[in-house]
């Protein structure tokens, strides 16, 4: 069989969705280390008080714990079947799918759009910090004061 099948596809975005959230978790990795210097040592904010005092803060405290994360994916597209063959055998047969991406036929799916595209919706959600992080940020913030 040539061509692609269904369950290449499904893999395909499967793998577009992991790529996604590594690149999700890179940023947060990349915000977090933002905030200690190379020896791992915060960074710090220094505030002058009003008796001439002046205090350090640590820049992950004053810094907002909001991460993203992916909520949901809605994928819609239009295959044509072309061949199908049976694999495996016993309990295990199952049928695969050759399929092609459907052209002009796609009116009745998508209105006037008559090229080979997919549709993908993307939801984030804005999370909480992760615990450690949590952890993290109150050990800095005994410090100040």
């Amino acid at each position: 069989m040539n061509g692609q099948t269904i369950s290449d596809i499904i893999r395909g975005m499967q793998y577009a969705v992991n790529t996604a959230e590594n690149m999700l978790t890179a940023q947060q990795m990349e915000k977090l280390s933002s905030l200690f210097d190379e020896e791992g040592k915060p960074k710090m904010k220094y505030v002058k008080l009003q008796d001439e005092r002046q205090i350090g803060i640590p820049l992950a405290s004053l810094t907002p714990a909001s991460y993203l994360s992916i909520a949901e994916i809605e994928l819609e597209f239009a295959v044509k079947i072309s061949d199908s063959l049976t694999k495996g055998d016993g309990p295990h047969e199952r049928t695969s799918c050759q399929v092609s991406f459907v052209g002009t036929e796609r009116k009745k799916f998508f209105g006037n759009n008559n090229g080979g595209v997919i549709r993908i919706k993307m939801k984030f959600n804005e999370q909480s910090e992760p615990e450690s992080v949590a952890r993290i940020r109150e050990i800095l913030d005994s410090t100040v004061g």
